[in-house]
């Protein structure tokens, strides 16, 4: 695909253009909390020029690249896991709610064809829209920070309740970190779009800081180094600089986080928090090995229910082992209230071992076609969005042992813009 910008043929604004936008306004929406209206209102006009584009035979056969068959065997193992479900309502809500949106704006954009509109445009266009979105949520969550007594984190808050703009925006921003650091680090971009980002990106590091997520920042720290050190290492002086400020920043913080680095921590019943992902982990597993090749469908809002009917809320209850009345106490919270805390936990109970695998797959595709970026592009939006590929494969493959997102926004939009890696 060119690389150039290329204009609507025969200066008619084509269903290509509309197709392109309508992924982006669902990017957008997607990003911004309690967009749902305007999420669902996209997703109806992607589908409306989807068709029209197929009727009019505009799209091309998408490819059998790594990163395509991968999604697609997630999809088509999720669809399966959704059908044979024993909750098939709430999977299949899950299934339309965040796993076919994700395909159909990825289908949308990469099977244009490539007189349409350039890879250039397309990239610009996504991480725009991504950072738009980004921007409007960072917006809400300073709102709810002050609103709350300028008090951001978690463990300063009242029961560790925060205002709903701000729980997990910490956690959350971490994903969207390499791609605002490649944009206001690498892109050539106007001035004042500089100092937008980089005035977003600050603000968003702020927050992360003060949230006392620890694995937050542990992982933020290291990540806008590395990015410093790549930006600015023709430029010893400014390289400098820029580390001290860094490391002088993480270490008036570092008294809040001195935890992460004692092994105490790990041991069970030690730390409160790690001694409940543990639980929550073998709870999980316990679940799990129960259907390991089909999953319970997409969705983790049903694990308190399915411990139920399983007879595993019982079983834990009087369980002489203390991990196990870990995990009785905090599934006790409820349906919706009780997360998995883990990614690879997460996909395992919903959709089994080969929808993790597939999950896998297209998380180590996108590294491997961010890594042969870095070393291939010429092209300075490409070269910065391999950076960001590889920072945010290897941030969410190790935050996903604590956390994670299943098929994220930053994920589909580093898809975009890898596909023609």
């Amino acid at each position: 695909m060119t690389h150039t910008e290329s204009m609507p043929i025969n200066g008619k604004f084509r269903l290509a253009q509309w197709s392109i936008y309508a992924a982006m306004g669902f990017i957008i929406c997607a990003v911004l909390p309690n967009a749902i209206a305007g999420k669902y209102a996209f997703i109806g006009i992607m589908v409306i020029l989807l068709l029209a584009q197929l009727l009019r035979r505009e799209l091309t056969v998408p490819s059998l690249s790594w990163i395509n068959v991968s999604l697609y065997a997630i999809v088509a193992w999720s669809a399966l896991s959704t059908a044979l479900s024993p909750m098939p309502v709430d999977a299949l809500s899950n299934f339309r709610k965040e796993t076919l949106p994700f395909l159909l704006a990825y289908a949308l954009i990469v099977c244009q064809k490539p007189a349409a509109i350039s890879h250039n445009r397309i990239t610009r266009i996504a991480v725009g829209s991504l950072i738009l979105g980004f921007t409007g949520k960072e917006a809400l969550a300073v709102y709810a920070g002050i609103q709350n007594g300028f008090v951001f984190s978690i463990y300063e808050a009242v029961n560790n309740t925060l205002p709903k703009f701000l729980d997990f925006f910490a956690t959350d921003t971490l994903f969207y970190l390499p791609i605002l650091l490649a944009v206001c680090l690498f892109w050539p971009i106007e001035r004042w779009q500089r100092w937008f980002v980089s005035a977003v990106t600050v603000v968003a590091i702020s927050i992360i800081v003060m949230s006392g997520v620890r694995a937050t920042f542990l992982a933020a720290l290291p990540l806008v180094i590395c990015f410093a050190l790549i930006r600015y290492w023709q430029r010893k002086w400014l390289l400098i600089i820029t580390l001290v400020l860094i490391v002088g920043a993480a270490a008036l913080a570092i008294q809040r986080y001195y935890t992460i680095f004692s092994s105490q921590t790990y041991q069970f019943g030690n730390d409160g928090s790690v001694t409940e992902r543990k639980a929550i982990l073998k709870a999980v597993w316990d679940l799990s090995r129960d259907r390991l090749w089909l999953g319970y469908g997409p969705g983790w809002k049903k694990l308190p229910e399915i411990a139920e009917r399983s007879g595993y809320m019982q079983r834990w209850a009087t369980s002489n082992d203390t991990i196990d009345q870990w995990a009785h106490r905090y599934f006790l919270f409820g349906t919706g209230r009780v997360n998995p805390h883990n990614i690879y936990a997460q996909t395992l109970f919903e959709i089994g071992i080969p929808g993790l695998l597939a999950y896998l797959s297209l998380l180590l595709a996108v590294l491997v076609s961010g890594i042969r970026g870095c070393f291939k592009s010429v092209n300075v939006l490409d070269k910065s969005m391999a950076f960001a590929a590889v920072a945010f494969v290897c941030i969410y493959g190790v935050f996903g042992m604590a956390g994670g997102v299943w098929l994220p926004i930053p994920l589909l939009v580093l898809m975009i813009t890898m596909s023609q890696n």
